[in-house]
């Protein structure tokens, strides 16, 4: 995978930094949609976790900056 869990993970702890949140500690989960690049997952029974889509993730055309913002 281009972008692996772990980068992602990378990338959510360098928010949590600005932002002051938490999200670098969530699960994180892969899909294959191709209408969501990612998400955030609120569920009562399940947890919040982050979703992300493999379609674009796995992409040689995805660009950096594109999974940046």
């Amino acid at each position: 995978m281009r972008w692996p869990e772990e980068r992602i993970r990378e990338e959510l702890k360098r928010l949590d930094k600005i932002t002051g949140l938490h999200g670098g500690e969530l699960p994180i989960e892969f899909s294959n949609s191709k209408t969501a690049l990612g998400m955030y997952c609120s569920h009562k029974t399940k947890g919040n976790s982050f979703r992300f889509s493999t379609h674009y993730f796995e992409s040689p055309t995805f660009s950096q900056a594109e999974a940046l913002d």
